[in-house]
């Protein structure tokens, strides 16, 4: 698994690739969040296999990506479609996984307990362009 950053016109966004290259998720500059597979949260996360991971300061598992796009975090999703609101700069600390778009926008982010909080729509079995 790898990521890759793409810039162009106004399309700045972070995409998660399997190992054949393709793009199975991607966070956007508009706080856009894309997953092609099922997504999965509030529970224990265990990935099988080769997955995009982020581990917390212990070392545990809080959140993946695996080669079809399935999603895991063990906490809970806070984007615009989850009809929650909040400040993306109180919530994502320096614990968290950051996700800024080219001007320093915080556009999303991952925190030590594996709460994904994005600016925008969170999307489940999406298309990942």
């Amino acid at each position: 698994m790898t990521f890759m950053v793409f810039a162009g016109a106004g399309n700045y966004r972070l995409v998660i690739q399997s190992a054949s290259g393709n793009g199975v998720a991607e966070f956007k500059d508009n706080g856009v969040v894309n997953f092609e597979g099922d997504c999965t949260y509030g529970g224990i996360c265990t990935c099988v296999g080769n997955c995009w991971k982020v581990e917390n300061s212990l070392g545990d598992l809080v959140f993946y990506v695996d080669e079809s796009g399935n999603a895991c975090w063990e906490g809970y999703a806070f984007g615009e479609n989850y009809g929650a609101f909040f400040d993306l700069g109180l919530v994502c600390t320096v614990n968290s996984v950051l996700i800024q778009d080219a001007s320093g926008t915080l556009e999303a982010c991952i925190d030590s307990v594996g709460n994904l909080y994005a600016r925008g729509e969170i999307s489940c079995q999406a298309s990942v362009s």
